[in-house]
């Protein structure tokens, strides 16, 4: 089975957390015995409420799991 996973954030202030992020997602994946196949970074245009829109990156995952 592949499947695709993202990481991305809603809140501007958290943007600089999203490489952190990309890095517990791919160890929980790893860990949960899903075979990495591909990462993909995309930049984006993220909403948040009170502030509006900002930059980010949306990271999406290809996996496997057999």
């Amino acid at each position: 089975m592949v499947r695709s996973f993202e990481v991305r954030t809603d809140k501007q202030g958290l943007v600089c957390d999203l490489a952190r992020d990309l890095d517990k997602k791919l160890v929980e994946l790893q860990r949960n015995g899903w075979n990495i196949i591909s990462v993909a970074n995309t930049p984006c245009k993220e909403w948040e409420a009170c502030k509006g829109y900002f930059d980010s990156v949306l990271f999406t995952i290809i996996a496997e799991r057999k």
